[in-house]
């Protein structure tokens, strides 16, 4: 009769010849940092945590992680943000906006956002 294996037992047959790659590894840490930041940033905007606690989030990963998560951060912003049209028209605003809202200069979102960030996050 035939030897009964476990599905583990199969999985590390099979992965005995796989070599991980510096290059695989990073990526794999990157999409890692990148769900995290995109998981953390959403608890921000539904008011779970403020801007300390997601701070905090960000400074958990670890210095190595840091340059990462903050790309990640920005681009996650940059993504959500609707830099032209009736802001009225988003799903989340159903009241003008208050007149202390300042839009970025035709052209320049992307570094009025970054700049902002630095500015008030210490990003």
């Amino acid at each position: 009769m035939g030897e009964i294996r476990s599905t583990l037992d199969i999985i590390m047959e099979k992965a005995k010849g796989v070599e991980v790659t510096e290059e695989d590894s990073a990526a794999f840490m990157r999409r890692e940092v990148e769900g995290k930041i995109r998981g953390s940033l959403q608890k921000a905007l539904d008011g779970f945590i403020d801007a300390q606690g997601l701070q905090s989030e960000i400074e958990a990963l670890g210095a190595d992680r840091h340059e990462i998560a903050v790309a990640a951060l920005r681009r996650e912003c940059l993504e959500r943000m609707v830099l032209e049209g009736d802001i009225l028209t988003q799903e989340r605003h159903s009241e003008p906006a208050p007149e202390t809202v300042k839009h970025p200069p035709a052209g320049e979102g992307g570094a009025w956002l970054e700049n902002g960030l630095r500015a008030s996050n210490g990003f």
